[in-house]
């Protein structure tokens, strides 16, 4: 390594680290604000949809038989209910995240339900201080003004005009020709089920986010690469701040393929930005987790390091309850969820439109080695991105085989950038 390679290593090095101790002090102090709040209108906010609730139950379904379309209630009964905790000590309260619940009670939802209807019976009170749980800054103060029901709304129409700026956006630039992938993408994700989950719709919005920066500021981002380090640096933050671990790593891997898409750059210097900034994020999201242990550690006056080392143990490893289960179990629970003949159509359906639509410029390519040779180098970077989510499941199996009913949009990844490469390949080799 030359010495203009080291001192810009060092550079990174004392940015990265002044980036993330000023995200946990801002992380810190929005927290501290939100829990200054007054929990009584929250809390009869959230007790308004115990009707909505109890019809639901934990995890309804949509469309029977599709896990695509199931809700997860369990856990926004978790996020309703560190929400509405009456606050004794702001800082204390911030950093543990406590919540009550109902010793009769064996779930989340009813206990929550319970709670917030004044319901009398033993209680007893639990912390979650592993995550930062960002999402209350936003949650917090929308239930002193609405009801969850209210929100489930609000949070349908934000993401339905995201989406369509995102399209429109595309259209404008040569990204149009990848529209039909983003339309894949989208339907793998199922935009009205996470609308309805708060849990669920925190990694779509960083994702999404993430992408309209790179669409709006392409120029500026592409000719100067620098910046796409600290870019996904910053998205493992806020994924980290706000994820309650869903399916965090689309957050790294939709904005790389949108990246790829506009990029011109060689195999190598491709694969290279891809390892790069893929290190970058998981510097931010590590960083960032590890100084919440810290902060709760030292303000709470106990050790939150041993929590959470022992929940990474549990969650990494390929047991569950006694029963033992291998990474491809994990690999394969999370591909049935799709196996349903409207997606194995749909999927089929928009190849076939985008191979018919270039099918002079495959036959000159099938024709020819070296332009096989040319397209290959160019899909390889787009093959290693469809393989992260396939990474996670190997490195968080006791999680995702938990909860396939969020973790397979994971997938998504893997049918954005692949179609995406194709459409790439075509379009690279008609401009050539």
């Amino acid at each position: 390594m030359n010495y203009n390679s080291s001192k810009k290593a060092i550079v990174y090095f004392i940015n990265s680290i002044i980036i993330l101790l000023l995200s946990a002090c801002l992380g810190s102090i929005l927290l501290i604000i939100v829990y200054s709040l007054p929990v009584a209108p929250m809390r009869e906010n959230v007790a308004r949809g115990t009707q909505v609730y109890n019809l639901e139950g934990n995890f309804p379904e949509l469309a029977a038989g599709y896990r695509s379309t199931k809700l997860d209630n369990d856990t926004d009964a978790t996020m309703l209910a560190n929400a509405v905790y009456p606050v004794s000590d702001i800082l204390q309260d911030a950093f543990s995240v406590p919540m009550i619940g109902y010793e009769n009670r064996s779930d989340r939802l009813y206990s929550l339900l319970d709670y917030v209807n004044h319901v009398k019976g033993a209680t007893y009170v639990t912390t979650y201080p592993r995550y930062w749980h960002g999402y209350l800054i936003f949650l917090k103060p929308l239930l002193l003004l609405f009801d969850f029901s209210d929100i489930r709304v609000l949070n349908m129409t934000i993401q339905f005009l995201l989406i369509v700026l995102c399209i429109f956006q595309m259209a404008k630039t040569k990204h149009s020709q990848y529209i039909p992938a983003f339309f894949l993408l989208l339907i793998v994700w199922n935009p009205i089920t996470i609308s309805l989950s708060f849990q669920n719709s925190t990694c779509f919005y960083i994702t999404i986010f993430a992408i309209l920066y790179l669409l709006f500021t392409k120029k500026e981002i592409y000719a100067i690469s620098l910046k796409l380090p600290y870019l996904f640096l910053l998205v493992g933050i806020v994924t980290v701040y706000f994820d309650f671990l869903t399916y965090p790593l689309v957050s790294l891997g939709i904005p790389l393929v949108i990246w790829l898409n506009e990029t011109e750059k060689s195999l190598k210097q491709n694969l290279k930005t891809i390892i790069i900034c893929s290190i970058f994020w998981g510097i931010g999201y590590v960083g960032m987790w590890i100084e919440k242990w810290i902060l709760a550690s030292c303000i709470l006056r106990k050790n939150i390091f041993t929590d959470g080392l022992s929940q990474f143990l549990v969650r990494s490893s390929n047991e569950i309850e006694g029963t033992v289960f291998s990474k491809w179990d994990c690999i394969t629970l999370q591909i049935s969820v799709l196996l349903k003949w409207p997606y194995f159509l749909l999927f089929i359906g928009v190849l076939i439109f985008i191979l018919l639509k270039n099918r002079k410029t495959l036959l000159i390519i099938l024709k020819s080695k070296k332009e096989c040779y040319f397209v290959i180098s160019r899909f390889v970077p787009y093959l290693l991105l469809c393989l992260y989510p396939f990474i996670w499941y190997c490195v968080a199996s006791n999680h995702c085989y938990i909860n396939p009913k969020f973790t397979y949009r994971l997938l998504g990844l893997t049918i954005f950038a692949g179609f995406s490469g194709v459409i790439k390949c075509i379009q690279i080799e008609q401009s050539s």
